[in-house]
C-alpha cells in the first residue's frame, strides 16, 4: 500500500499511550512514536523529508509542531524470507500489534517496508515487548 500526503504532529506533552510523534494521512493515524530516536528511524527508513508548516500551543499538549512529510513509501506484507530482497535492511517494527523483524529497501525507485504476515508462522515471530521497549 502506497503511503503519501503524510503529516507529523510533535507534541511537548504525551498523547494517548505516551506518544509525542503522531503520523497521520488526513484524518487517519498511520503510526506514532514515543521517542525522537524512533521518529528519526522512521524518517530514515521511509526517506520522508519533514517541512515545518505550523506551531501552536495547546492547554493539554503544550507546544505542538506540525510537519508535512514530503515523499512517499509503500508497505508490503510477506510470507517468506524469499520475498525479501538481499540488500534489504532489518529493523524491529510493528505488525498486527506485535514487534517483529521487518525490512526496508528501495523497490523500483520506491522505498518499501516489508512486514511479516501474522499468519506466516515462519517469519512472524513476536519479540518480548519490554525487551524491545528498553532498547528504543
Amino acid at each position: 500500500m502506497l503511503k503519501e500526503n503524510l503529516y507529523c504532529a510533535i507534541t511537548e506533552r504525551e498523547v494517548g499511550c505516551g506518544y509525542h510523534y503522531c503520523i497521520t494521512a488526513g484524518a487517519y493515524s498511520e503510526t506514532a512514536y514515543r521517542t525522537e530516536k524512533g521518529y528519526l528511524n522512521y524518517l530514515e527508513r521511509t526517506e520522508l523529508k519533514p517541512e515545518l508548516i505550523n506551531t501552536y500551543i495547546s492547554k493539554e499538549k503544550g507546544k505542538i509542531e506540525v510537519y508535512r512529510l514530503h515523499g512517499r513509501y509503500q508497505e508490503k506484507s510477506f510470507w517468506s524470507m524469499k520475498e525479501i530482497p538481499e540488500d534489504a535492511k532489518q529493523f524491529k517494527g510493528l505488525s498486527n500489534g506485535s514487534y517483529v523483524d521487518c525490512y526496508y529497501v528501495d523497490v523500483n525507485g520506491v522505498r518499501t517496508i516489508f512486514r511479516p504476515n501474522p499468519n506466516a508462522k515462519e517469519v512472524y515471530i513476536p519479540y518480548d515487548y519490554f525487551a524491545y521497549y528498553d532498547e528504543n
